[in-house]
Formats: structure tokens, C-alpha cells, sequence
């Protein structure tokens, strides 16, 4: 008899501890591959899917998700639900980078041969050419933007080392005055790995 009140007396704590859960309670995983709507590639006759070098970017609260070779580009707001964006951006080829400047996106990716997109309404998907005369073309840039400062990075393995330079952040051309490319890393004007 006593065990039957010991027991009666433990229902409400066990009860109490043993609650189902709801989805707020719940931590939220994500899991790789995010659940998006990859592009696929065929190489030597096997297709793959295609969503390589992500680049996000948090803008006005909501974070951008671009990626290699995809019509268009992703939102969320809590990096675990995602929308496609669609956009008047020519397919964005290998490696996007984006930076916010001054209230906007600035956009540009390997094999754009110098053109540079800016947005200051990524959710609407319209985006207009900064810039098409940008002098290189980059390998896998990436952009760091500092008070005011502009820098552009490029790189891609031995063939193309990684090399940088600060660039002017409304004209985008650099401050120095040779012409070609290889001249600017040969005179230290681009700030390379390996020297």
C-alpha cells in the first residue's frame, strides 16, 4: 500500500518532465545539402548537381545566399529557410562576391570580364552594371570593404595566384597607373601570397 502512494505521489513529477515538445522548444538543425533547387552540370557524362562557392551576406536584416552558376539567388531570414530570388543578373558564373556599400549590394563573380552589378533592393531581383570596365578579370574574387576602403582579392591556385588590391569603391579603378595586369603585380600594386 505504501508503494502505491510512493508511485501516485511520482506520477505528477514524472508527468511533468516527460511533456511533449513543440516546435519552439525543438533546436533547429540544418542539414547538408541545404534543401535548394541546384543547377546541374553534366561533366564526362555524369550530370552533378551545381552550387558551389556560397557567398552570404546579411543586408537590411535578411541574408543573401549566392552561388555558383544558378539563375538567380537565395533569401532568408533565419538562414534556414531559403527562397529563390529571380533576376535580371545574367546566369552568375563561378564564385560570386557581393559587399554592401553605402546602402547597396555590389556584385561581381569569375568570368564576368569586368563588369561589377549593384542593388540597392536585392529582393526585388533588379540589378543595374556599376561598372563594365573594371580592367581584369578576376579568378574566385572576394571583396573587403573597411571604412570607406574597397580591396578585391583574386585567386585560384598556382596558375593564378592570390593576389589584391585596393580599388576606388564609386569608380572602382585602382589608384595606381600601369596598364596591364602583370605589370601592377609586378610593381607591388597588387599584394600577392608567395613574395
Amino acid at each position: 500500500m505504501n508503494k502505491l502512494y510512493v508511485c501516485l505521489a511520482l506520477l505528477p513529477i514524472l508527468f511533468n518532465s516527460c511533456h511533449s515538445m513543440n516546435d519552439a522548444e525543438v533546436n533547429a538543425t540544418m542539414c547538408n545539402p541545404l534543401p535548394l533547387n541546384y543547377d546541374f552540370t553534366v561533366e564526362e557524362g555524369v550530370s552533378r548537381r551545381d552550387g558551389a562557392h556560397p557567398c552570404v551576406v546579411l543586408f537590411r536584416d535578411v541574408y543573401y545566399l549566392f552561388m555558383s552558376n544558378i539563375q538567380g539567388y537565395y533569401k532568408s531570414d533565419d538562414l534556414l529557410h531559403w527562397t529563390l530570388v529571380t533576376t535580371n543578373l545574367p546566369t552568375i558564373g563561378n564564385a560570386p562576391a557581393v559587399v554592401e556599400m553605402d546602402g547597396q549590394l555590389y556584385l561581381t563573380f569569375s568570368g564576368a570580364t569586368g563588369t561589377f552589378y549593384r542593388t540597392a533592393m536585392p529582393e526585388s531581383g533588379q540589378w543595374e552594371v556599376a561598372t563594365n570596365s573594371f580592367p581584369y578579370d578576376v579568378a574566385e574574387p572576394s571583396f573587403f570593404y573597411d571604412e570607406g576602403r574597397l580591396f578585391i582579392y583574386s585567386g585560384s591556385g598556382n596558375k593564378v595566384p592570390l593576389t589584391g588590391m585596393e580599388i576606388d569603391p564609386k569608380t572602382f579603378s585602382s589608384a595606381y597607373t600601369n596598364d596591364t595586369f602583370d605589370n601592377r603585380r609586378q610593381a607591388d600594386e597588387w599584394v600577392g601570397s608567395g613574395r
